[in-house]
């Protein structure tokens, strides 16, 4: 009997669901999960009507059911591209909670933390969504700094401005750095003088645990990074 192989798909040439409600309604759920909340259900319905827009943003209470949606984002984006997806949390504690949310549906995900990735291939091939957090994307000496990207899902996403920004910023204090301290100190100072904060200025200077911060204006920055950076 002749046998038509061209009959058979390959793996990859079969369609992927994106639709985010079909993604959870297929699921083979193991009992310890309900349906969707009319909440989730709203919330994951209008976000597919406007999925290709950028910086898109689910607010809901807390107890909403968020994480289970941002998983389901999340897988949808990655049968929508077959690319690298990222649930990014605030700590490591959270990618574990996340993963027990994900275990529960059950949606199979990557994890990676403290240097250790779970089901790296399928994440790599494009099959599930990773897991981690925002520290290991967003550093200088990131491991995913030179991999293209298909979507992010922030968790959370409150808390990922000021842990982004700690990531991208330089400490430099005068016991560690007392050179470039003393230089950025003095090359400052008399802007301060000539706007009357100079008492300001020397408080938080001076006064170590002075918790205010000080910030200098750009088009004073701009004068002084050169030479600050040959420091």
């Amino acid at each position: 009997m002749p046998i038509d192989f061209g009959r058979f798909k390959k793996r990859e040439d079969s369609q992927r669901e994106t639709h985010p409600i079909k993604i959870y309604d297929g699921l083979s759920r193991s009992g310890r999960l309900n349906d969707l909340w009319r909440g989730q259900y709203l919330a994951l319905e209008e976000w597919e009507k406007v999925r290709k827009d950028n910086d898109l943003v689910v607010s809901l209470n807390t107890g909403g059911g968020k994480t289970v949606i941002g998983l389901i984002q999340g897988q949808a984006l990655v049968n929508e591209t077959g690319g690298r997806v990222f649930y990014l949390c605030g700590s490591i504690q959270l990618i574990k909670q996340t993963a027990e949310v994900a275990s529960l549906m059950p949606l199979k995900v990557a994890t990676y933390y403290n240097r250790q990735f779970e089901n790296e291939v399928d994440f790599n091939k494009g099959e599930i969504l990773c897991i981690t957090t925002y520290q290991a994307l967003f550093n200088g000496f990131s491991r995913f700094a030179k991999e293209e990207i298909a979507g992010l899902v922030f968790d959370d996403s409150h808390v990922a401005s000021h842990i982004i920004r700690d990531h991208f910023s330089l400490h430099l204090d005068d016991a560690n750095f007392p050179q470039t301290y003393s230089t950025l100190v003095n090359t400052i100072r008399g802007y301060y003088e000539a706007t009357h904060s100079i008492q300001l200025f020397e408080q938080v200077v001076s006064q170590k645990l002075d918790p205010t911060v000080l910030f200098v204006p750009t088009f004073i920055w701009e004068d002084i990074n050169k030479k600050l950076l040959k420091l």
